[in-house]
């Protein structure tokens, strides 16, 4: 589902890369639509890239978010809708992508540093471009199942199909409103099996 409009989400069943199939199997598993078709439950996301993260297994989540977004303002938004949405994990900002690239780098020399819960990420950022930043990340078996949303003022549907085919478990377009903003707070819950 493509929206234009500031606020507005989409999410996409997307396989990391070197999966074996395209197509989802199994009990419980629904085949979601493309990027570009309507869904009914535009904010529902691949339930198999997030099986590790049901109820009972919530207990071993690393604690953390990592928010990739060089805006202060931006930042400050986000960090108050995830206090607003009940989600109490700490929040490791990265301003470039250079920063977040060190971060997963950190992450897969050092075994006792865990991967991130969750990565909010931004297109539009320093030094490294967040669709390059999110390439890494799914060439790495080490994040290639962390869930990312991409969080970002680009309506492009170029953007879009590039963040799906690499990856991505949702697109957000940031809106002018605090109170559209909250609708990303609902979208983080679903993609932390919160709802």
């Amino acid at each position: 589902m493509i929206l234009e409009t500031p606020g507005e989400f989409s999410s996409y069943s997307v396989r990391p890369s070197g999966s074996a199939s395209s197509n989802m199997s199994g009990a419980g598993s629904t085949n979601l639509p493309p990027v570009d078709q309507d869904s009914a439950n535009p904010s529902k996301l691949d339930p198999d890239r997030l099986e590790r993260l049901s109820p009972e297994k919530l207990e071993t989540l690393p604690g953390a978010i990592l928010l990739v977004e060089d805006n202060p303002t931006d930042v400050f938004v986000i960090k108050k809708v995830l206090a607003g949405s009940g989600v109490n994990l700490s929040v490791h900002v990265a301003t470039d992508g250079q920063q977040a690239l060190d971060y997963m780098l950190e992450r897969l020399q050092d075994p006792s540093l865990k991967c991130p819960a969750l990565v909010l990420l931004d297109l539009n950022i320093p030094k490294v471009g967040g669709l390059d930043v999110l390439r890494e990340f799914r060439a790495s078996t080490h994040f290639s199942r962390t869930p990312v949303i991409i969080v970002t003022s680009s309506g492009a549907s170029a953007d879009r199909k590039a963040a799906q085919t690499l990856g991505a478990d949702a697109y957000f377009r940031k809106p002018t409103s605090l109170a559209a903003f909250e609708e990303l707070g609902e979208l983080i819950k679903r993609a932390l099996g919160m709802l």
